[in-house]
């Protein structure tokens, strides 16, 4: 992956018992390396059930000519290892709350 000239962005999967139910994704930051993505997406999931419920975050490099190449990724969930099952479980402490963690990311 060149990193003077990486296009990144976000692919976000929410996941229910294991099946991908929706998708959605940031924008593509230009020539950016070191990439902030400051974007809101939403999903409707209910309160009840959210032990069932991932959520995959996929750091991709946009690169037109062939397939997207991952950078990284993380997940958050009851399943999830570390970090994001931690933060998976202040979520469902405080379902209505916003709680902002930095997290690393795995290899992709």
């Amino acid at each position: 992956m060149p990193v003077l000239e990486a296009d990144p962005y976000v692919k976000v999967n929410l996941y229910h018992a294991k099946k991908r139910i929706s998708k959605k994704k940031t924008h593509v930051k230009k020539c950016t390396p070191n990439a902030v993505f400051n974007e809101l997406l939403v999903f409707d999931i209910p309160c009840e059930g959210l032990d069932d419920i991932s959520i995959e975050f996929l750091v991709l490099y946009s690169d037109r000519g062939s397939r997207n190449e991952a950078i990284g990724q993380l997940t958050l969930g009851s399943s999830a290892e570390g970090t994001g099952g931690e933060h998976w479980k202040e979520i469902c402490e405080y379902p209505r709350r916003q709680i902002a963690k930095w997290h690393m990311l795995c290899d992709g």
